[in-house]
């Protein structure tokens, strides 16, 4: 099956690794550490997006209303919500990668991209009815 309107292909839409800021970096080293980069952002948007989400929506809200310096309680439920479902987080990489990547050598990978395009495709596209 050909993933869903929650997933695109991982060449469709630009990725999160940033570039290097290192001249003297091995680009061996350099592409290990994009993927790590690309792999814990795809993993931090599973748990904002999932178990943290009600959390971040208090905080976000706390912020808009209040300001920034009056949410810091709320702040660091959102952060520790989000460093606790990591984890679980990167078994669904796992999972989702295992599905939709099985011609893939890193699967976990290709899926992070596949993550990170989507959320890049929602927050750049045009919304329809606007």
């Amino acid at each position: 099956d050909p993933p869903g309107p929650m997933m695109a292909s991982p060449s469709t839409a630009p990725t999160m690794a940033s570039p290097s800021t290192a001249s003297d970096q091995r680009p061996a080293e350099q592409h290990q550490l994009n993927m790590e980069t690309e792999i814990n952002t795809a993993a931090a948007i599973l748990s904002i997006a999932g178990p943290c989400r009600a959390l971040g929506d208090v905080y976000l809200t706390c912020v808009a209303i209040a300001g920034l310096g009056e949410c810091r309680h709320l702040r660091a439920t959102f952060e520790q919500c989000a460093k606790a479902s990591q984890e679980s987080s990167r078994g669904y990489l796992d999972m989702i990668g295992s599905q939709w990547c099985e011609d893939k050598d890193d699967k976990v990978f290709c899926a992070a991209q596949m993550v990170n395009q989507q959320l890049m495709m929602q927050a750049y596209e045009p919304k329809q009815n606007e």
